[in-house]
């Protein structure tokens, strides 16, 4: 493992989407960008950088997957663009895996496929995404947690 140092991404507040399962999500992206940073500093070793690819090939799979049936649900007008721009993470992150396999990965040019994702893609299309939710799902969520707690 590796020693943690600088962060290269923070989270802030105005990259929310929904306030729960999506703002995890983009969370979880942030600490692999920053996970992955560390290992091009500190030179860790190759398994540590295959965790990173194979975790955010995880964010990926299930964070997509979540966000695109909230899209579908809430009939945001811009799912399909959306959506087309989730596929173009997925295959530059294959691009990545496949890289990492033949040993060929350079991993500044992974971060920065990584930070313009975050750049273009989570701090405007997500928080578009958002916006159309508005603060409505936020107080769903509230609801449902009462409601589970008086279950329990």
């Amino acid at each position: 493992m590796c020693a943690m140092g600088l962060n290269l991404v923070e989270w802030s507040d105005d990259m929310s989407v929904d306030g729960r399962a999506i703002d995890e999500s983009r969370k979880r992206l942030l600490s692999l960008i920053n996970r992955m940073y560390d290992v091009m500093n500190n030179g860790c070793d190759t398994d540590t950088l295959q965790n990173i690819l194979c975790d955010l090939a995880d964010y990926a799979g299930y964070g997509f997957l979540e966000e695109e049936k909230l899209m579908s649900v809430s009939r945001f007008p811009e799912r399909d663009e959306h959506i087309t721009e989730h596929w173009a993470f997925i295959n530059s992150l294959t691009v990545c895996i496949a890289d990492f396999e033949k040993g060929s990965l350079v991993v500044s040019d992974t971060l920065r496929f990584l930070i313009r994702w975050v750049a273009s893609h989570v701090r405007k299309s997500d928080v578009a995404f958002g916006r159309h939710l508005g603060p409505g799902v936020r107080r769903l969520d509230e609801r449902s947690r009462v409601a589970r707690a008086l279950v329990a």
